[in-house]
């Protein structure tokens, strides 16, 4: 019994697996902590790439007179090199729509789809737009919807996957650009 308890004694007294210990409870939060700054991290750097494509290509676009095809598909191809890492054609979309108020109606004149294959459709309200622009009969304004289909690196049971949706607003600067790109 004596030597029972001067086992005891010498155990609490023992210090030497205490580090080892602490480093087995600790490791696991360090670990989880760190694939978490990890994520927010990416998905904040994503939604801030997604935001510069949707400004970017919108500035590029009504910079010109007129438009084609080709030139349309040259600028949204440029999200590309604006999302790069993280750019995967399978992941991106962006959809153009020229919209003009004839009359008081809200007309959309034309639309382009391009910068990459992710589903998309445009997810524009015609009136909330002219509300929000002011837009006064025969305006001409340029919508850019520019969609990042985002799904985590890690833990996707606690990430969720979600679809990272930016749109901005341009009045083109030279002539209205009504007429739809050939």
């Amino acid at each position: 019994m004596k030597h029972t308890l001067n086992r005891i004694k010498q155990l609490h007294t023992c210090r030497k697996a205490l580090s080892s210990l602490e480093f087995a409870f600790i490791v696991p939060m360090l670990i989880t902590l760190l694939v978490g700054v990890f994520e927010t991290g990416r998905f904040l750097l994503i939604n801030q790439k997604a935001d510069k494509v949707s400004y970017t290509v919108g500035d590029l676009i009504t910079q010109h007179s007129t438009l084609s095809q080709s030139q349309l598909k040259t600028i949204t191809d440029l999200a590309a090199n604006i999302m790069e890492p993280f750019y995967a054609e399978e992941n991106n979309y962006i959809i153009v729509t020229s919209v003009e108020n004839q009359d008081d109606t809200m007309v959309k004149n034309w639309d382009y789809t391009g910068g990459g294959t992710a589903s998309s459709a445009s997810a524009i309200n015609l009136e909330a737009v002219k509300a929000t622009m002011n837009m006064q009969p025969d305006d001409n304004i340029i919508v850019v919807e520019t969609g990042y289909d985002y799904s985590p690196v890690f833990f996707t049971g606690l990430f969720k996957s979600s679809t990272i949706y930016k749109v901005s607003y341009f009045r083109p600067r030279i002539i209205p650009l009504t007429v739809p790109p050939e």
